[in-house]
């Protein structure tokens, strides 16, 4: 891997240059630059659909998520459909990756890769990254449309999905208000990204905090179900019905996601962008090191955050589908045992079940359709399709 790179390349240049026999180091260096990049790719890729029978179901689940509004979403597909608007860079870095390999590999058969022979004919030679850089800085297709909607549609998703559970539900309460959140996110980054000027308005500066300060309310007071009016005490207190033992999990949660939702926004923005004027890709404020750095520490932070809210977004979606169904049936205590006090997502003792994903939010396996609302009526009352 050492001598694959471009490090490498500079490593075994001095020995070249002195006409030191270093020509098999030199040979593996052109072989290995492009073989392990590609091949771990491959096999990574390979691996995400082999063996088929073990990834149906993930590919499954992925494909109603991006299938919305086409299908009923359930509490899985909402859940992986917020996981994807926190996984933007990567989806990014795969992006550029798919772009970069056979660019790279073009440059490679045509230049001649990292090494420019010497004209002396001593066999001298140097390693220079200009002579196998990547045309990827006027790629107008990578910079204008991939990585963009690489940011804009997980949002998306989840907005169509929004839309679909108003539909199915009758009810423009929450779901419109959670697609005019992920509206409004998009909305900020579509404009910071095709045009970076804005960056410094204040009118997009505003909008850059309300669509953040907003996403930090919805999630303390619908997505978690975290504080609750205290009638007596006239003021705001954590819920009575929480899973996890002591108070500072829920404060230490919360205070972490309002920080660092800045930060998922700034993800959500890239950090280059096309010159209108020269057709070059221009890096943002600061070097590219620091540039890069940040970038990467935002998108590690950003999975962080999204680690810890969902803990909080599962435990509440058990409290209230538990407290839904507890309240609609009847406790039944035979002759012997106690009452069963358990329900959907709680054992006998109350304790949180495994959720598997033919369970999670609809009893519809991986790639089946839920049935219509009007055909969910007829099955519950009993009613046949024919009548």
């Amino acid at each position: 891997f050492t001598i694959s790179s471009s490090e490498g390349g500079r490593y075994l240049d001095a020995p070249l240059q002195t006409g030191a026999s270093a020509w098999s180091m030199a040979g593996i260096a052109r072989v290995a630059s492009p073989a392990f990049p590609l091949a771990l790719f491959v096999r990574c890729a390979f691996r995400l659909v082999h063996p088929w029978p073990e990834r149906r179901d993930l590919w499954t689940v992925v494909s109603l998520t991006v299938g919305a509004p086409l299908y009923d979403v359930t509490f899985r597909d909402g859940f992986v459909g917020d996981v994807l608007t926190s996984a933007v860079r990567p989806l990014q870095d795969l992006a550029y990756t798919v772009f970069f390999l056979p660019a790279g590999l073009d440059a490679w058969r045509v230049g001649g890769l990292y090494y420019v022979p010497g004209g002396d004919g001593g066999g001298g030679g140097t390693f220079d990254d200009a002579a196998a850089s990547v045309p990827l800085e006027r790629n107008w297709a990578l910079h204008t449309v991939v990585l963009p909607a690489c940011a804009m549609s997980p949002m998306w998703w989840r907005y169509l999905q929004n839309l679909r559970r108003c539909h199915d539900d009758r009810r423009r309460w929450p779901h419109l208000g959670n697609a005019a959140k992920y509206l409004a996110a998009a909305e900020v980054a579509c404009f910071a990204s095709y045009d970076p000027s804005v960056r410094s308005n204040p009118v997009w500066v505003f909008c850059f905090v309300a669509a953040t300060v907003y996403q930090v309310w919805w999630d303390v007071f619908q997505d978690w179900g975290l504080l609750e009016w205290d009638h007596v005490g006239r003021r705001f207190r954590l819920r009575t019905a929480r899973l996890y033992r002591g108070d500072w999990v829920y404060h230490a949660i919360a205070a972490g996601n309002a920080c660092l939702r800045f930060v998922g926004m700034v993800t959500l923005i890239p950090p280059v962008y096309l010159s209108r004027a020269t057709g070059l890709l221009v890096i943002g404020r600061g070097g590219p090191g620091i540039r890069m750095a940040a970038e990467t520490a935002a998108a590690c932070a950003e999975l962080f955050r999204r680690t810890a809210w969902a803990l909080l977004r599962v435990e509440w979606e058990v409290i209230r589908t538990d407290g839904a169904a507890a309240s609609s049936s009847t406790v039944a205590v035979d002759g012997d045992g106690p009452a069963a006090i358990g329900g959907p997502g709680l054992d006998s003792l109350g304790m949180l079940e495994p959720m598997s994903i033919e369970l999670s939010g609809d009893v519809r396996g991986p790639g089946r359709r839920a049935p219509s609302i009007r055909a969910r009526k007829w099955w519950r009352e009993g009613v046949t399709l024919e009548s």
